[in-house]
């Protein structure tokens, strides 16, 4: 047993220290896809500042979307063309990289951070309502990205429990995108969470 966990530790860090190696990005419409229009080429913070610049696609939704479902089923429908998308794309780029869950492969953040957004971007509004009611800088819908944003960021680079169990046991492109889709999912159950907890505090006393 405890040569299983060592050999299974050893094959995981090893699988870590790969993910950053140094690589030379060729440039294709797989490249442009998988590193999201070479954001992922930065040396840096790629996966934050891919979270980061889903934003626009954001604030379009937004301003767009006439009710809350409707909100929900656009975040959904640009998460699912993007992730199909994705899938092909990183895996084709896995390929000609000879690489693994590469640094550079932010594609999985993106939509990751819009699976969150579809499912809890109410419970980020109301959040944020609640958090920056009193604060004339930050609008509502821009604390409701914020807040989605630092709790996806948190549970994708955390990973507890099962979110660690998917990016340890499924291997190719499906590993990389799918552990960031249950970070999503992960922050927007927190999100609820947070929010009926302080729901409750505030009527309850």
């Amino acid at each position: 047993m405890w040569i299983d966990v060592s050999v299974y530790d050893f094959t995981y860090a090893m699988r870590k220290l790969l993910k950053n190696k140094k690589i030379k990005i060729q440039h294709s419409f797989s490249s442009l896809v998988a590193t999201w229009f070479y954001i992922g080429a930065l040396p840096l913070a790629q996966g934050t500042l891919a979270s980061l610049s889903t934003y626009p696609i954001y604030l379009f939704c937004i301003r767009s979307s006439l009710s809350g479902k409707e909100l929900s089923l656009s975040f959904a429908l640009i998460a699912l063309v993007l992730f199909v998308l994705g899938l092909k794309c990183a895996s084709r780029y896995m390929r000609t990289h000879m690489v693994g869950d590469h640094c550079s492969i932010v594609i999985d953040e993106v939509v990751g951070q819009l699976i969150a957004f579809s499912v809890a971007n109410d419970f980020f509004y109301k959040l944020s309502i609640k958090f920056f009611s009193s604060n004339k800088i930050v609008n509502y819908e821009t604390g409701a990205f914020l807040i989605g944003f630092i709790l996806f960021r948190y549970f994708d680079i955390r990973k507890p429990l099962i979110i660690r169990w998917f990016e340890r046991n499924l291997k190719g492109a499906l590993g990389v995108m799918v552990d960031d889709i249950a970070a999503g999912l992960a922050a927007g159950g927190f999100a609820y969470i947070i929010y009926q907890i302080m729901n409750f505090s505030f009527n309850g006393f």
